[in-house]
């Protein structure tokens, strides 16, 4: 052991393992950015989504929901969002869609009762 060096970690040691931290913060800081901007359009869709359903409904009242029926209401959902009718959810009374986006963290459910989310 050197004179002066009394410790069982070198300070460049020290420096290295700062580093590796501050480094990790900043990977899940951009993580969680990216996280909630997904989550962000994902709710925007939801809320275009919603009146749409509604307006069918009001159109025609025994209709049932399914991905067709979607698309030919003019409801889009842009790669990589999923959509999807939950199953036996899909009349006018007890009506229901999942969207969700595979790099957000939250799961939208879209139904009679408004929008609600989950975290994955």
């Amino acid at each position: 052991m050197k004179r002066g060096q009394s410790s069982l970690v070198s300070m460049e040691a020290l420096a290295l393992i700062s580093a590796m931290c501050i480094v990790a913060i900043f990977a899940f800081a951009h993580y969680s950015r990216q996280a909630a901007a997904h989550d962000d359009q994902t709710r925007a869709l939801a809320r275009e989504i919603k009146p749409r359903v509604e307006a069918l409904f009001l159109s025609e009242p025994q209709a049932r929901l399914s991905q067709d029926v979607l698309k030919s209401i003019g409801i889009g959902v842009p790669e990589p969002m999923q959509a999807q009718v939950t199953p036996l959810k899909d009349r006018a009374e007890d009506w229901q869609i999942t969207l969700s986006h595979p790099q957000g963290k939250l799961h939208f459910f879209i139904g009679p009762a408004g929008i609600t989310y989950d975290h994955r």
